[in-house]
């Protein structure tokens, strides 16, 4: 039995536009007029993407996009759940939480990457740490060295935001990593007096990995 599971180099990224607010209105006697009346509905944002390439509605595999990824070594963080090649979880969180993941005793998994010369290891100890030595002996492989990173993006897409609020709009499956990068963006960047507010996903698909169980007597 097989199993498919995908590397993905995701790289979310924000641009920001920063220029003067336009000048304020006046009446008639030179008097400074609000920009927002009290009594003036603002509408409501409506968050969309914009698709420049999306290489994943041609996949039949299950794709997890970015509703698991985090971000490190920052004050706000965003953990992503451990998700390996080999990891079982229970029903009720699989493909929700990622969570409890079943650390009961695993045979041993053959893992294949399918770089143009396949590099084949067995994984005796199937837990997470194991997997991640696994994965640094492979990039240091001399299979590896017959593979090249692809130069198409896998996904492409832009969204115009009204403000960092909005932000979260963007994520709406993992609040949390959304959240996490409005803080960011208030932390190192300047964010007065913005006009125009833009935000970009990018993702790489890089080298597949495929897991066989063998035949268990």
């Amino acid at each position: 039995m097989k199993k498919i599971f995908y590397l993905l180099y995701i790289i979310t990224t924000s641009f920001f536009m920063a220029c003067e607010k336009e000048e304020h209105l006046v009446n008639k006697n030179n008097e400074q007029l609000p920009q927002n009346p009290k009594d003036t509905v603002q509408n409501k944002f409506i968050f969309q993407w914009d698709t420049l390439i999306d290489d994943s509605k041609n996949d039949d595999e299950f794709f997890i996009g970015n509703q698991y990824i985090g971000v490190q070594r920052w004050e706000c963080l965003a953990t992503p759940p451990h998700i390996y090649v080999g990891a079982t979880f229970p029903k009720s969180s699989f493909a929700t939480t990622f969570d409890r993941e079943n650390i009961d005793k695993k045979h041993p998994i053959d893992l294949t990457f399918n770089f143009p010369i396949p590099y084949i290891t067995c994984m005796e100890d199937v837990k997470g740490s194991e997997y991640l030595q696994k994965i640094k002996e492979a990039l240091k492989s001399k299979e590896f060295q017959s593979y090249t990173s692809p130069q198409r993006p896998y996904i492409i897409k832009f969204a115009e935001l009204k403000s960092l609020s909005n932000i979260e709009n963007c994520f709406p499956y993992n609040k949390e990593f959304g959240n996490a990068l409005k803080k960011i963006a208030q932390q190192e960047f300047n964010m007065k007096n913005i006009k125009s507010l833009c935000i970009s996903e990018v993702i790489f698909k890089g080298f597949t990995i495929s897991m066989d169980v063998g035949t268990i007597i």
